[in-house]
């Protein structure tokens, strides 16, 4: 029977062709997509609508006609609603401007309890993606003690607002002409806090030996910065002085030194080097200086 009327487009459906015999019912072997049942295709003999579970019957890949199409007819069998296959995309191939800005920045506060899991990268195994609850991650943390630990060689930093340092330490202060050395006792703490020192000592000879001409304490812990700026030290007591009464005494610290230099008020102009004749064998002065090391 001829048909009339606009021809029939196939558009995007899948459609398989074959020709009829005359004596074959399944002039279509396979079918290329399995099918549910006789409904799922639409069958053409010529162009002519066949009428599903009538004329054929369709199941899986089988499509077989109640009496064989004659010879030359052309059989067109349309596949109807076929799964549409989207494929997954592969690992890391889905880029940032392919996802939604609202959903990259979109975030909730909430707020996490010790059971509550979190992912993390483990870099002692190959950085693979574990899972663990966050008091499972916090017991790898060392139990906090409110202290600030800081390594024992500094990590400097040129950030002048970056707290690189801290250090605690003991020196021993000693008093010399810078060739002969004073015995006696005299040790100091410090504390270094970035580049800010303290250091205090209590210093007391009990003989000057070979010492002679101006006199020196040396021996601090850490040098100071050379930046052409002196440092005063403040002296709290001093004890078994041969100079003459009513006059100062000032001790300060040269730049890129870790010795401070002794000098005596006793002239009209100034003043000059404590000599080594102004402190007897049994002298005691108590120092605290700030400086800033290098």
């Amino acid at each position: 029977m001829a048909y009339i009327g606009r021809p029939l487009n196939a558009g995007n459906l899948a459609v398989q062709s074959g020709t009829g015999d005359g004596s074959d019912t399944t002039p279509i072997a396979t079918l290329n997509h399995s099918v549910g049942s006789s409904n799922s295709v639409a069958v053409y003999l010529d162009g002519v609508r066949q009428l599903a579970g009538t004329d054929y019957t369709a199941v899986g890949t089988t499509l077989t006609f109640t009496t064989a199409p004659a010879n030359g007819v052309g059989v067109d069998v349309y596949f109807l609603g076929l799964e549409l296959s989207i494929p997954t995309p592969a690992d890391a191939t889905v880029a940032k401007a392919k996802i939604t800005t609202t959903l990259i920045n979109e975030h909730v506060d909430t707020t996490i309890t010790a059971s509550d899991s979190l992912l993390f990268s483990d870099a002692t195994d190959s950085n693979a993606n574990k899972k663990d609850t966050v008091q499972g991650i916090l017991d790898l943390v060392p139990a906090h003690t409110g202290n600030v630990a800081f390594p024992a060689t500094q990590v400097a930093s040129a950030d002048a607002n970056t707290l690189d340092d801290y250090e605690e330490t003991t020196w021993t202060c000693t008093l010399t002409d810078g060739s002969n050395d004073a015995t006696g006792t005299a040790t100091g703490t410090a504390t270094k806090v970035g580049r800010l020192v303290v250091a205090s000592a209590y210093l007391q000879t009990s003989s000057l030996g070979s010492v002679s001409g101006s006199i020196q304490m040396k021996g601090l812990p850490y040098t100071s910065a050379n930046d052409g700026k002196y440092h005063s030290c403040a002296i709290g007591y001093g004890q078994g002085w041969a100079y003459t009464a009513g006059y100062m005494v000032s001790v300060h610290l040269p730049p890129n030194s870790t010795t401070m230099d002794m000098y005596v008020f006793d002239t009209a102009a100034g003043a000059t080097g404590f000599q080594s004749g102004e402190w007897s064998d049994n002298g005691q002065m108590m120092i605290t200086v700030s400086y800033t090391s290098a």
